[in-house]
């Protein structure tokens, strides 16, 4: 029996362990001073999933005092984990999840309620021997096999065999299980002994790299995720600092530290939304990369592989010129390699992965010829591939790079050649998406798919096909898929980022046919990225897009005819967007296009006031900003420029300044005649310019 002190009774299970130790996940033999096994961390990883199956303590619902938690550790029998279920809070996760609380009771009831009741045993000889033996036990029962903690029987074995043929409930369990193997990494860091080190680091290399992978893949993971997170990291900046001389132990954990990078921040994957923490991870293992490769060349590939992901990463903190860097020095050590053998298997796939990052990153420049260039060699290595394996591998690798192609293509003016490529790459999804149905990586791919469709259709900023209806079209498609996204799983950022610019960019479409329902689609676009941004993460990405749904709204509301709403909102956006467009560099050419948009809407607000001297003082400082744009060679860097152009000829035709209108529509011709090279876009401004030319007398 424990003693009255509980108090003491922690202070003392702490000392022992070596470190801090949450008193929750003790043992009965660590309170009472017992020995301490791997049997010690069964338990602790029962009352894991006991919690996260129930909402409560093993204990009973709380909260506890120290001194009643501890007691009720010794002394108090575990309810069975399917009684359990009955709290509110427990019937409210449970719908939320889409199960109801008998469901999730039956669920319960039986092997699972068997598994758990082993590992919470008060005495450690009759729990399981280690953590592999819990984690197998657990995977048989996702396969509907006879687990090893119930006796044997034929009836048991016949029963097993039917359910392994049902549609499984494994997709949660894996993740409880995921889970419930990270938080073994806490149990670690607090009380590693050296005796059990290697097996420790064998089960860390499996919950880290192999069910980590499995849980990204399941639709309403994050929250999971998030917890492998937080005690993740506990455990591997210790395991860090006992690493030694172990080469390959420092690539395991630099490796770990990649993957708990993206699910801190990585923006094309389920994250967090954490960038600045996800760039601090991506910083450790680079210094452990670049340390190994440097003793033993053997490991140039990983640190290739590192310099590809991190290159995207810095890409997304609008750093393009570093990213720039990183992804050359990326290429280079695959160069190296390439010296001494044929780039063949993983490598050949890094090469690809290689050249279209830095396509990426070119294209953000507005190198779109480079980045079209980049793109072209990488598909055509990706579709050579294709043709000897054809594997998830390489249509991932096709449906990036055909995506790339069609942007990059769209870019130059290069419209049919854009379209064709998001169909090649659409058709590679649904092949990809008949495998993997829930897979969240692979939705939100096809939702970006639709966006950047929907904008060869028809953009203000981008050359398009002036389609307004078949934009509209994709850009429903495009937030029917985000809205899926977000409803598996709400706290998945790259779904609520997607969810919020989808709704801005149907409102887009909107606003000519519908400015009533535009402005309500782009104000609650708006709610949507304040609430990304009351939630603790500013970054760039999330603020430079709620300009965006800014402008769309005051766009709305102006041809709503709600002008003083209007005027409002294209100031909220100016005074947002200014302190962002005040960067120099072509990096930033993107917003000062935003800041370009706003002031011409702030014209265009004026001029239906009939404020006509405001109108072109605003629409003149516009124009300033979009010559300076021009500057470039390319050909979305004249579209701004042109829209002026145009807003200009308006408010001067409304005043009858004839000769004023004429001069911005000679002008805006002879932009389109910078461009020798023929393509589709720039020969429908073409027609247009002197179709326009010729209406004015």
């Amino acid at each position: 029996m424990l003693g009255n002190d509980g108090n003491a009774a922690i202070t003392h299970l702490t000392r022992e362990s070596g470190g801090a130790l949450t008193p929750q996940f003790a043992a009965p033999e660590q309170i009472t001073g017992g020995t301490i096994t791997t049997a010690t961390d069964v338990y602790a990883l029962g009352v894991l999933l006991y919690l996260i199956l129930t909402g409560q303590h093993p204990a009973g619902p709380g909260p506890h005092s120290p001194a009643t938690l501890v007691k009720a550790i010794v002394d108090t029998e575990p309810t069975r984990c399917s009684d359990s279920v009955t709290t509110s809070a427990d019937k409210a996760a449970a719908e939320k999840r889409g199960a109801t609380p008998d469901k999730l009771h039956r669920q319960l009831r039986g092997d699972l309620d068997t598994i758990l009741a082993k590992a919470l045993k008060k005495s450690p000889d009759e729990r399981y021997p280690s953590v592999t033996a819990f984690r197998d036990d657990l995977r048989r029962y996702l396969k509907h096999q006879p687990i090893s903690a119930r006796p044997d029987s034929l009836p048991y074995r016949a029963a097993k065999f039917i359910r392994r043929n049902r549609i499984a409930f494994g997709a949660a369990t894996l993740a409880l299980i995921a889970i419930l193997g990270s938080s073994g990494f806490a149990i670690y860091q607090a009380r590693m002994a050296q005796q059990r080190f290697q097996d420790v680091r064998k089960l860390a290399h499996t919950l880290v790299f192999d069910l980590h992978d499995e849980i990204a893949k399941l639709e309403g993971s994050t929250k999971a995720r998030e917890m492998m997170v937080r005690t993740a990291l506990e455990y591997l900046d210790h395991l860090a600092r006992n690493a030694g001389g172990d080469l390959e132990l420092q690539r395991e954990i630099a490796a770990a530290y990649m993957k708990i990078g993206d699910a801190e921040g990585y923006p094309t994957k389920a994250n967090l939304g954490r960038t600045a923490d996800a760039l601090a991870s991506y910083g450790k293992a680079g210094e452990m990369y670049r340390r190994i490769a440097a003793r033993d060349t053997t490991y140039l590939p990983d640190l290739a592989r590192f310099y590809e992901s991190y290159a995207g990463l810095v890409r997304f903190t609008h750093n393009y010129r570093q990213a720039k860097a990183i992804s050359q020095t990326g290429i280079k050590a695959l160069d190296r390699i390439h010296l001494h053998q044929p780039l063949e298997g993983q490598l050949e796939i890094d090469y690809l992965h290689a050249w279209c990052t830095l396509g990426d990153i070119d294209e953000d420049l507005d190198q779109f010829h480079d980045s079209l260039a980049d793109y072209t060699r990488c598909r055509e290595l990706a579709t050579n591939r294709l043709a000897r394996k054809r594997d998830t591998q390489g249509l991932l690798l096709l449906v990036h790079a055909d995506e790339r192609v069609g942007t990059s293509a769209a870019s130059l003016g290069l419209l049919d050649q854009s379209l064709r490529a998001f169909d090649e790459e659409e058709a590679a999804l649904t092949e990809l998406l008949a495998a993997e149905p829930h897979n969240p990586t692979l939705h939100r791919r096809l939702a970006i798919l639709h966006h950047y469709r929907s904008d060869v259709y028809y953009s203000d900023l981008e050359p398009s096909l002036g389609d307004r209806a078949r934009g509209l079209e994709s850009a429903k498609r495009y937030l029917e898929v985000a809205g899926e996204m977000f409803r598996s799983d709400p706290t998945n950022t790259s779904a609520q980022f997607s969810r919020a610019v989808a709704t801005y960019q149907v409102s887009f479409y909107l606003c000519e046919s519908d400015p009533f329902t535009a402005e309500r689609m782009a104000a609650k676009s708006v709610q949507m990225f304040d609430t990304m941004l009351a939630s603790g993460k500013p970054d760039y990405l999330t603020t430079s897009r709620r300009v965006r749904a800014l402008l769309h709204l005051g766009e709305a509301q102006l041809r709503a005819r709600h002008l003083a709403e209007a005027r409002m909102t294209a100031n909220s956006a100016l005074e947002a967007e200014r302190p962002i467009s005040a960067k120099n560099g072509t990096e930033w050419d993107d917003e000062h296009k935003v800041l370009v948009q706003i002031l011409t809407l702030m014209g265009e607000i004026s001029v239906a006031d009939g404020e006509y001297r405001t109108a072109e003082s605003q629409l003149q400082e516009a124009r300033q900003e979009a010559i300076q744009i021009a500057q470039s060679e390319e050909v979305s860097a004249v579209i701004p420029l042109a829209n002026v152009e145009r807003a200009l000829e308006d408010a001067y035709s409304r005043q009858h300044r004839t000769e004023d209108a004429r001069a911005c529509y000679e002008r805006l011709n002879n932009l389109w005649q910078r461009f020798p090279e023929s393509n589709q876009y720039v020969d429908l401004q073409r027609r247009s310019g002197k179709l326009m030319l010729a209406t004015i007398h």
